[in-house]
């Protein structure tokens, strides 16, 4: 990998996934010295603890042995290491949010090693695995540059996400819309009710437009008999708002008070 190239990766990881972009400096040289000198050829990130909380513990992979570090709270770092010819089977069960791998020894016996990562470092403990199960096998696998491939393994997917959505807006929202398949009811039934409320919503505002276009103007200006204006406005309001009709009905009789006042007097 060229240095552009790596350097691009090493900002990838630490903005979008928050994670270390490569093993501790420190972690790789206590790792080696138990290990009597051999290099670590893989390494992965187990973000998870047993309880599935957020941690940092390191699934180092060498040509003898295999290490899993943990970090302790007082900041040292807790290795244990074991022989790679130990490893009979190596099970990987994939989850919805969180995955384990499992490097098991004997049947019946309590498992090597067991770490839980989140799909950020799939990639990177997909390598190990591979490497692990093509030795079970009896086949030899170039791992290359570590810090290389552990870079590579945790950024592509960010990088091909990036490439997928680029220039295409649409494409993230369709992508958004599809989460919701599952609730196509509840959302129908959303939407439509807010459409319900929206146009109930709508009515009094229409209401109070036609009694004043068709009442109020019509009456000021003697087109309207006063004593049919006043009774018009206080039916309708009562008619549209029969929940509490009382309050606005008696507002529109108060602006209709001035037209019975003005009502010429009855004949004897």
């Amino acid at each position: 990998m060229n240095p552009e190239q790596r350097s691009l990766d090493e900002q990838i990881i630490t903005r979008y996934t928050g994670q270390p972009y490569r093993l501790p400096a420190d972690l790789r040289r206590e790792v080696e010295r138990q290990w009597r000198g051999d290099p670590v050829l893989l390494y992965a990130l187990a973000d998870l603890d047993h309880s599935l909380r957020l941690a940092e513990s390191w699934l180092l992979l060498g040509p003898r042995q295999v290490a899993v570090a943990t970090l302790l709270p007082a900041g040292a770092w807790d290795v244990r290491s074991f022989d790679r010819a130990r490893v009979r089977a190596v099970r990987n069960v994939p989850g919805l949010s969180a995955s384990t791998l499992t490097l098991a020894w004997e049947s019946g016996e309590p498992p090597l090693a067991l770490v839980r990562y989140t799909h950020r470092q799939r990639r990177a403990i997909e390598n190990i695995r591979v490497v692990l199960e093509e030795g079970l096998e009896g086949r030899a696998v170039n791992t290359g540059d570590p810090d290389d491939a552990y870079a590579e393994g945790v950024a592509r997917p960010v990088r091909e996400a990036q490439a997928m959505v680029a220039g295409r807006d649409t494409a993230v929202i369709l992508r958004l819309l599809s989460y919701l398949r599952p609730y196509r009811r509840q959302v129908s039934l959303g939407l439509g009710a807010a459409a319900l409320i929206t146009l109930v919503s709508l009515l009094p505002p229409y209401l109070a437009g036609y009694l004043i276009d068709r009442v109020v103007r019509p009456a000021q200006q003697g087109l309207l008999p006063a004593e049919r204006a006043a009774t018009i406005p206080s039916r309708s309001v009562t008619l549209a708002h029969t929940g509490a009709p009382e309050p606005r009905s008696f507002a529109m009789r108060a602006l209709f008070a001035p037209c019975r006042k003005s009502r010429p007097p009855s004949r004897p």
